[in-house]
């Protein structure tokens, strides 16, 4: 399924809203471990961030609540702001 997602929407961002199988099958996929397979625990609501960069995948966020996803902007937009004043 992301695969064709990635695929038909080709260089725009995808927000995919599922159920923890999905992100279990796809951090199994993309990250391939028996013993983190199975031990995989998600948060309810959790954000799960991954890329497709011609057409390899990589995980960027696993697992963060909103809170967290907002404070990892917030560090983002400090940094550009920093390097952007140099």
């Amino acid at each position: 399924m992301l695969q064709a997602c990635a695929k038909a929407y080709a260089g725009q961002d995808v927000v995919v809203v599922t159920h923890g199988g999905l992100i279990r099958a796809a951090i199994a996929a993309f990250v391939p471990s028996k013993r983190l397979e199975k031990r995989l625990l998600l948060e309810n609501a959790c954000i799960n961030l991954f890329i497709c960069k011609d057409g390899e995948w990589a995980v960027e966020c696993f697992n963060q609540t909103a809170e967290e996803w907002v404070k990892r902007d917030e560090r983002k937009e400090a940094l550009a702001g920093d390097i952007g004043s140099k």
